[in-house]
């Protein structure tokens, strides 16, 4: 996890954001242990309204397909996102 802000990121195409990729790329092509699960994701304290330029008017979806939660945005329910996230292509 990786907590800091986005407004200095341009896209979804930033590296620390592109690193939930990269990290199941070593799970698959590198990792001995079948059983070990790599994930990686931002929690943001920048609000989702400050980077909805990235996504149709700030999906939320979108963000999670990114591996982006919001802390303020959804203080509730952040951490749960991650832990309940299902990918659509595993």
């Amino acid at each position: 996890m990786d907590p800091h802000g986005l407004r200095n990121a341009r896209s979804f195409q930033d590296a620390k954001i592109l690193f939930h990729e990269e990290i199941k790329r070593i799970e698959r092509e590198e990792l001995i242990d079948p059983s070990v699960r790599l994930e990686s994701w931002i929690i943001s304290p920048t609000r989702r309204a400050d980077l909805e330029h990235w996504s149709d008017k700030g999906n939320p979806q979108a963000f999670l397909e990114h591996h982006i939660t919001f802390m303020y945005d959804d203080p509730e329910i952040y951490i749960s996102q991650m832990l309940e996230f299902e990918p659509v292509n595993v």
